[in-house]
């Protein structure tokens, strides 16, 4: 089956070139590629997730009237397959490349992975085996063949920057080839191969050949459904190094029509999240362990059309209400910026994109690590987590995360970008992942740093809490499947005893009050301040009765206007209590005093830079005044001592 669908390919694509004569560039002869996955009986395979029998790519190139390339011989050729559409080289064993090298490879049976059919001016026809060979430092897989004397070396990688699709690429072919045709088998061990395996059968000039390998799929179909699934080749020549053309087709069925995927209703997804805070003490600093597993149902099925579980493209996880940001984070920490993470998409085009460089984030904007685990690869990949220049990063919001995670071992490098935003009522936390890479892991695993400056403050009283989240699974984006996982807040701040409502808290506030110069008829500036102690109450509103006798002289004093106090009233967006710090609404004529406010917990806080006290207008008597106070917006109940 796979010889005769290999000979037709060629024989298509070289009475194509017959006919190319005219042209005069180098490239892509225009029809010759066609790119198709199938079923054992010949028919296209249509299941979303599935391991197909066998998935097969041709082309040929433009040639001249004596059957050469025109426009110089073809050196590199780059295969970008569609997201989601994968091989698995942990599922095959490996060929070193002391048994590939030579005149012919000496691979072991069960190594081979495919055929390949090349055609080569002066040669002719020339076939081959296809090895998955044990991939070099820096590489995730490769697979070589070597025929006649066209050896060529496929590295496989993963690009960030196209959706985390896989890109083969083979560099510097050391002969000219005018077609190839290459088929990669779905489950490469599978007996039906045997009339193909190694070199002498594959050439029909020798007996079947078995496999000693597990009868273990290596491809698997993208778990996506509906739209063409796009293959696209590039090629560059000799005589034009690094100058690449390109052509793009779609999965195509027996016809050479575009082939959707169906059938994403019997892919499974069966997601388990487990998410809980560094302590279990109430109105402490605390980091956040968060896990997501999958089973990877489906994924080492041998069985033809067995589907493999999805992944989740969109992924939200909301804290529940008490958990909040912890303002003593902020101290030495800065934003990693969109050039030093490698953002290569505009601002607020989600899902972000970025490149393949390893991000230069400065350690100060490190939030957290993570570690992951895939079934494609023997390494476990590692990586951080940090905090993006506030306003300057892919939603243009406040607070925001890049996530990383990486193998050099495999030279896998994945980015994603996180969006946190805070309730402005509540102060809960929701963060949102989008465009989240389409090929299989077994669990990933985020820890949000321990410490006084951890991220995060613990709810103020005792009790379970739970984490939802929403998974947007890429079979069925908008149906997502909602997880919720508790954890228990189960000592009182500071070790104390549990409280299990707010009300049932001591308030016990410090109040310190009274004038630095402690002379009678002194002028001299008056100091009043009031503190709580972390797992106390939290202050609703503050009103003060000075003492008879102190006055305060307004004489000479501007007033700030309504229309400024309105202007200062309006500034409630993010952002604004900076702008209002810079460019205060109110004359600073009329300035009396300052207020200063500190955040954080334990005996961590930040202190906040000082605001303004302004005076106003006089109302309804002569002897009642009112100040106007021009804070940074942080809740109360983020005041701590």
């Amino acid at each position: 089956m796979k010889k005769v669908m290999l000979s037709v390919v060629l024989v298509a694509t070289c009475s194509l070139m017959a006919t190319s004569s005219a042209w005069a560039a180098f490239g892509i002869a225009p029809g010759s590629l066609s790119a198709r996955v199938e079923n054992e009986d010949g028919t296209v395979d249509r299941q979303a997730g599935s391991h197909p029998y066998a998935f097969s790519l041709g082309f040929a190139v433009n040639k001249t009237a004596q059957g050469f390339s025109e426009g110089g011989a073809m050196r590199d050729v780059v295969v970008d397959l569609p997201a989601g559409m994968y091989a698995n080289p942990a599922s095959v064993p490996t060929c070193s490349r002391e048994e590939f090298e030579g005149a012919l490879p000496e691979c072991p049976p069960s190594s081979q992975v495919g055929v390949v059919r090349a055609f080569i001016p002066g040669t002719g026809e020339a076939l081959g085996p296809i090895y998955n060979l044990a991939p070099p430092p820096g590489v995730a897989v490769q697979f070589g063949f070597s025929v006649a004397e066209l050896t060529a070396l496929f590295n496989g990688s993963v690009r960030g920057e196209a959706g985390f699709s896989v890109r083969d690429a083979a560099l510097n072919l050391p002969e000219e080839a005018t077609a190839v045709a290459a088929t990669i088998w779905g489950t490469p061990a599978d007996p039906s191969h045997d009339a193909e395996r190694g070199q002498e059968a594959s050439e029909g000039s020798g007996p079947p050949v078995s496999s000693e390998g597990a009868l273990l799929p290596y491809l698997t179909l993208p778990d996506t459904c509906g739209g063409p699934q796009q293959v696209t080749v590039s090629i560059d020549s000799k005589l034009q190094p690094g100058f690449f053309v390109s052509q793009t087709t779609v999965l195509s069925d027996e016809f050479g029509a575009a082939s959707a995927l169906t059938g994403c209703e019997v892919v499974p997804f069966s997601p388990t999240v487990l998410a809980a805070t560094s302590t279990a003490s109430a109105e402490g600093a605390s980091g956040l362990d968060f896990s997501l597993s999958l089973p990877n149902q489906g994924l080492l099925n041998p069985k033809q059309n067995g589907v493999t579980e999805t992944q989740p493209e969109r992924m939200e996880v909301v804290l529940p209400e008490g958990v909040t940001a912890n303002p003593s984070a902020a101290q030495g920490l800065n934003g990693c910026s969109p050039s030093q993470i490698g953002l290569i998409t505009a601002v607020g085009v989600s899902p972000a994109r970025f490149n393949e460089a390893p991000p230069s984030c400065p350690e100060s904007s490190k939030l957290g690590t993570l570690t992951a685990h895939t079934p494609l690869l023997e390494e476990e990949l590692t990586g951080s987590v940090y905090l993006a220049s506030p306003h300057d990063n892919p939603f243009n919001s406040l607070l925001a995360l890049y996530i990383v995670a990486r193998a050099p071992e495999r030279g896998v490098l994945i980015k994603l970008a996180a969006n946190a935003s805070i309730n402005p009522a509540t102060g809960q936390i929701a963060t949102t992942i989008d465009g989240m890479p389409p090929i299989p892991y077994s669990s990933v695993g985020l820890r949000l740093r321990e410490g006084p400056r951890a991220p995060l403050i613990t709810p103020q009283t005792c009790g379970e809490y739970r984490t939802t989240a929403r998974l947007y699974p890429f079979s069925a984006p908008d149906s997502p499947v909602e997880r919720s996982t508790p954890f228990k807040i189960t000592s009182g701040a500071n070790g104390g005893s549990c409280a299990f409502s707010e009300s049932a808290l001591p308030s016990h506030p410090s109040f310190e009050a009274g004038s630095n110069v402690p002379l009678a008829g002194t002028y001299s500036p008056f100091v009043f301040r009031i503190s709580r102690s972390d797992g106390e109450q939290r202050f609703s509103s503050v009103s003060a009765t000075l003492p008879t006798g102190l006055l305060g002289k307004l004489k000479g004093i501007p007033y700030c206007s309504d229309s400024a106090i309105a202007t200062a009233n309006s500034r409630t967006a993010e952002g604004d209590g900076a702008l209002e710090l810079s460019s205060p609404s109110c004359p600073s004529a009329s300035q009396i005093g300052v207020v200063d406010v500190s955040a954080g917990a334990r005996a961590r806080c930040i202190w906040l830079v000082p605001t303004r006290v302004d005076r106003s207008a006089l109302r309804s008597s002569p002897l009642r005044s009112r100040v106007r106070l021009t804070l940074v917006r942080w809740r109360s109940e983020l005041l701590c001592r």
